[in-house]
């Protein structure tokens, strides 16, 4: 049985913001019976994984907690949940799956909603893909998202086998079961479309708090007026940079 946990890190000491703190309202509401078990370095010892101290000391949070995620779930069990996600409904029927993970839009895996037995080997893998590894390197930041990265280990240990519900689980060491993104991650991460069906559980909204200003801004502009327009718009910005700094 999975655990009646909710893990989530918040590694910067901040404030939750309003959009976040909504989030973590709804988790208080829809799984009134679960422990809600908050990830900071008061829990994490920091120092424990060069990728996160890394990750931490130039404020990328959300890569020390893309580790974190896996450590908590793998040495504990339960579910995870990143802060900017809303629960709409309780996990209650898929405590009784060895683990329960889902697509996003667009076809990845969706690391913001996951939950499982303590001791899952797939975080197993992922955990020993972190180590050792650093995340400033000399070119810069190891930037790769969690999604892909993810979807890679799947497809290089395991069968990436697409289940339309729950019923369809199936233990099977060589296969991965990957549920539709309509149960945990309904909304398009470019656009405000968001079909929420019976079958959603939550609702991934898309903070993307390690996006840089001229990143969001571009995301919230292709959200309201398409990709062309925040093409042009980009490709204006950059040439206006050029221009100022030459």
């Amino acid at each position: 049985m999975i655990p009646k946990i909710i893990h989530f890190c918040w590694l910067s000491g901040d404030a939750y913001p309003n959009k976040i703190q909504y989030c973590i309202d709804s988790w208080k509401e829809k799984l009134p019976d679960y422990e809600i078990r908050l990830w900071d370095l008061s829990r994490f010892n920091i120092d424990s994984s060069i990728w996160c101290k890394e990750a931490f000391e130039v404020k990328k949070y959300a890569f020390a907690a893309d580790y974190i995620r896996c450590y908590a779930l793998y040495t504990e069990g339960g579910i995870y949940l990143d802060s900017d996600v809303e629960v709409l409904r309780s996990f209650d029927d898929l405590l009784h799956l060895l683990y329960f993970i889902g697509e996003e839009q667009g076809g990845n895996i969706e690391p913001a909603v996951m939950g499982c037995e303590r001791g899952w080997d797939f975080l197993g893998r992922m955990l020993s893909y972190y180590e050792g590894r650093h995340f400033v390197t000399d070119s810069g930041f190891d930037m790769q998202t969690l999604p892909v990265i993810m979807s890679e280990e799947i497809r290089r240990h395991y069968t990436y086998t697409k289940i339309t519900n729950p019923k369809e689980f199936r233990m099977d060491e060589k296969a991965l079961c990957v549920l539709p993104a309509e149960y945990f991650s309904p909304k398009y991460p470019n656009s405000f479309k968001c079909p929420v069906t019976s079958r959603t559980y939550a609702v991934h909204h898309f903070a993307a708090s390690w996006y840089s200003v001229d990143k969001k801004a571009f995301r919230m502009v292709r959200r309201l007026f398409g990709y062309k327009v925040a093409h042009f718009f980009s490709v204006l910005i950059k040439k206006s940079k050029a221009f100022i700094f030459k």
